[in-house]
């Protein structure tokens, strides 16, 4: 019988207590400071006044938090030195910036260290707006604009853009967050589509002209898409991704608005969500299947509809699509972007503000102003 106070007890705690310590520490041991398995890297144009977003890549070691420190590199992506004071998640271009590219370091840290890692440079910053380089597009004015300079007027008269022109005038941008695009980003229209009575329908006569127009003549990246549609047609490149945000993710492939039955021709297809054909089987905006094979031709024809929109093509006097006035008379009593995002809310709800349209602007409004595809 062991008596209490024994020695042997005391040692054989001692000994449990020396193991316990000892693989306390053996696995503490095992978290190292964290390393990078995929390198960080920059979304965003590289234009003067636009904003660059860091994506930290991807990381072992389950690092607890991150750091970011901004250069400024040549035009060569060499020689980059710190850029003094940028130190957050964002960096807004300045025309200190123009003709350098910029590049982020970023630190990733847990309890047992740190570990860095560094982006390949952006593109070569650019001025805003200068004729002949390379730009982002903002929205031309409304072909009515009476109170507009007549060259603006002429301007947005002149729209769409050539395909060509716009391939060599948006900024370029290899980053690309859906790799599963590539196909249809790769894929040109092939100027044969079968588009449906939302399309062509000759009452619109305005619109129905610009339908032929939409060709989907381009290849590049995700957000390569968004600005070439943004040129071609006037409309504000943002504006576009914001909308992608919120239709499909940016994910092509999506297949919206499903009925029973499972017919793939009908929902909404691409990623803006051009609705093919509606649950009774007749045809809608059509394009099918054209609009899913070729972002291009998708995104084409999304801006030519909102273009047409802004511009007054569904005007008849009557109360759709504005509430019976003017896309004139709608700006002089709130103002060209109310106009545009009016547009934007009805090819969601099919009308001028109303609660569907409110709550989808919102939507829209919010990816914009978070930028929610940069974090893609």
């Amino acid at each position: 019988m062991r008596q209490s106070g024994s020695p042997y007890g005391a040692v054989l705690l001692a000994v449990t207590l020396c193991a316990l310590l000892a693989a306390g520490s053996s696995l503490g041991s095992r978290l190292r400071a964290p390393q990078n398995r995929t390198a960080p890297q920059i979304a965003g144009a590289a234009v003067e006044g636009k904003t660059l977003s860091a994506r930290r890549g991807t990381w072992t070691n389950r690092p607890r938090a991150f750091r970011y420190a901004w250069q400024s590199c040549n035009r060569a992506g060499r020689s980059c030195a710190r850029v003094r004071g940028a130190r957050r998640l964002r960096y807004r271009l300045a025309a200190k910036d123009v003709g350098h590219r910029l590049r982020v370091v970023v630190v990733a840290s847990n309890r047992s260290g740190q570990g860095s890692a560094r982006s390949q440079p952006s593109g070569v910053t650019v001025p805003a707006g200068t004729a002949g380089h390379p730009r982002y597009f903002d929205t031309d004015p409304s072909r009515d604009c009476v109170d507009r300079a007549e060259a603006s007027c002429r301007l947005a008269n002149s729209l769409p853009r050539a395909a060509g022109t716009c391939a060599g005038s948006i900024v370029p941008n290899s980053w690309e967050p859906r790799p599963d695009n590539f196909a249809a980003n790769h894929t040109v229209g092939d100027g044969s589509y079968t588009w449906g009575p939302a399309a062509t329908d000759p009452y619109w006569a305005a619109w129905a002209a610009k339908v032929p127009l939409v060709q989907g003549q381009f290849t590049g990246t995700t957000t390569e898409m968004f600005a070439w549609a943004g040129c071609r047609w006037g409309i504000d490149e943002d504006t576009l991704r914001a909308v992608g945000v919120i239709e499909s993710t940016w994910h092509q492939s999506t297949w919206g608005d499903r009925c029973s039955g499972n017919d793939p021709t009908i929902g909404s297809f691409s990623v803006v969500q051009i609705k093919n054909k509606t649950c009774n089987g007749s045809l809608l905006w059509g394009g099918m299947p054209d609009t899913q094979n070729s972002t291009a031709l998708a995104v084409d024809f999304y801006a030519a509809r909102l273009r047409a929109c802004y511009n007054g093509d569904f005007y008849d006097g009557g109360s759709w699509l504005y509430n019976g006035q003017t896309v004139r008379q709608i700006a002089d009593a709130h103002g060209w972007p109310y106009v545009l995002w009016g547009c934007v809310g009805s090819w969601f709800s099919g009308s001028w503000y109303d609660a569907g349209a409110v709550d989808y602007i919102k939507r829209v409004k919010n990816a914009l102003e978070q930028r929610v595809w940069t974090r893609y």
